[in-house]
């Protein structure tokens, strides 16, 4: 028997009513059509239709003398396409209808447009009021045919038109030197317990040579620091790095971890020059930089694909960081990165005082 369970087909069904025609039992069915007997048992009951067969002369004993009266018979058959009626409309029944009417519709909108992702929407909504909303109740709200005119995705961090799946991409090799893979990261890394590890990327301009930003993101406080690029070379980059990290307390650069960008071909000088260690996530495996990539993403929103880097000032550059960064994160409980970034630093100074003190 199968054991993939697929919903049975209209000639599945005609098959069914031929056998039940021929007296078949119910398990000769399901053997025949391998399939589990509660399956058929199941479509006989859903799919019984009642008609009026014959009418039958049965004997009155109501009267003193044996005579006979015609009685009309209804009796109960399978018909195929009655059941595979029955079974189109459970199936349009069967599909959860938005939980989103009235005020909790306009403000989950009114949120979107305010650059909230889903999962914060459902999370302040549930704050604020107890409603609990799912966040994938909002994507497919947001990706519907009933309200695709209004284009709610734009609002998105990724702003795709068509929802996209999850899925991963396997890369070649890379010739970047003394790389090191992901896979050899420290566990205090991966599970975000240990603070001063970092995700790093470019956000590039339309044209090549003209440069974009570096963007670093702190794994466990989300804390972002972005800095302008003249060009994509290595020596550029490593150059914006060094000057970047040397700022930086020495509790906070304890590694780094990049894509396979040729950008990043230098990357061994952070190790040489500031002891940070440096790891390289697989080809086309965005999703392990994901803490990165959510970043880039929010930079985006001010920033849309096109930007010419080079006519951005420094100053309005750093009004974007600084929303973002004071901006209160569901993954920190509330807080906001530069508050969970400041709580590590001064937890990091109060136990360096007390051992000095000691």
């Amino acid at each position: 028997m199968n054991n993939h369970y697929t919903h049975l087909s209209i000639a599945e069904r005609r098959l069914i009513c031929k056998l039940i025609e021929q007296n078949h039992s119910i398990r000769k069915i399901a053997s025949l059509l391998d399939r589990n007997p509660s399956t058929i048992s199941r479509e006989l009951k859903r799919g019984l239709t009642c008609t009026t067969q014959e009418q039958l002369r049965l004997p009155d004993i109501s009267h003193t003398s044996l005579h006979y009266e015609p009685v009309t018979i209804s009796r109960a058959f399978y018909d195929p396409l009655t059941a595979q009626e029955l079974y189109h409309r459970r199936t349009q029944n069967s599909h959860k209808k938005y939980k989103m009417t009235g005020g909790i519709l306009i403000t989950v909108i009114i949120m979107l447009k305010n650059g909230l992702s889903p999962e914060l929407i459902s999370g302040r909504l549930y704050f604020e009021t107890g409603y609990k909303l799912h966040n994938e109740t909002i994507y497919q709200f947001i990706y519907s045919k009933e309200y695709e005119h209004m284009k709610l995705y734009q609002y998105l961090t990724k702003c795709h038109k068509i929802r996209r799946n999850k899925h991963k991409r396997q890369g070649g090799r890379s010739n970047i030197p003394f790389r090191v893979s992901i896979h050899e990261r420290e566990e205090v890394v991966n599970t975000r317990q240990e603070f001063g590890h970092w995700e790093a990327d470019s956000v590039l301009s339309p044209r090549k040579g003209i440069g974009g930003l570096h963007t670093e993101v702190e794994r466990k406080t989300r804390y972002i620091l972005v800095s302008k690029i003249k060009s994509t070379t290595s020596s550029e980059n490593i150059n914006v790095m060094l000057k970047m990290f040397s700022k930086v307390p020495l509790v906070a650069r304890k590694s780094i971890t990049f894509d396979n960008g040729s950008e990043f071909y230098k990357h061994y000088e952070l190790t040489k020059q500031l002891s940070i260690k440096t790891y390289f996530a697989d080809p086309y495996s965005a999703w392990q930089r994901g803490s990165n990539e959510n970043a880039n993403g929010r930079i985006r929103r001010f920033y849309p694909k096109g930007t010419d880097f080079s006519k951005i000032e420094d100053e309005e550059l750093q009004e974007v960081v600084n929303f973002w960064n004071n901006r209160p994160m569901k993954c920190l409980g509330g807080r906001t990165p530069y508050e969970a970034w400041m709580d590590e630093v001064d937890a990091f100074d109060n136990k360096k005082a007390t051992i000095q003190l000691a």
